[in-house]
């Protein structure tokens, strides 16, 4: 089992989030998870010198989330509007290129 669904209920009730649908909430969520150094991070406390959390990581806690809301007989969409969008414009904006590695060639 893992912290994220924890972690995310600790900071949705400190910013205030709980007045918003799940699928907003889950998007303000993801949206503080790739957020700056300076930014607030996704568990309710500003940190500074700490990196955003990558794409795949981001993934892993939607992911999370859903199986948490499932377990509690109320499923998320993850391909609500909101929160495809959100995620479309983290992975635009922290993705990074696939990385490639060099291909073995015969010695000469």
């Amino acid at each position: 089992m893992t912290k994220q669904p924890g972690i995310f209920q600790g900071g949705a009730a400190g910013k205030g989030w709980r007045c918003c649908r799940p699928t907003h909430t889950v998007g303000l969520y993801i949206t503080a998870c790739a957020a700056s150094s300076d930014g607030v991070t996704a568990s309710d406390a500003a940190i500074t010198g700490r990196k955003p959390n990558s794409v795949t990581t981001i993934k892993r806690r939607l992911s999370a989330l859903a199986w948490s809301y499932a377990q509690r007989g109320k499923p998320l969409d993850r391909k609500d509007r909101h929160i495809v969008t959100v995620l479309a414009g983290i992975r635009n904006t922290h993705g990074a290129p696939p990385r490639q590695k060099e291909a073995v060639l015969p010695e000469q």
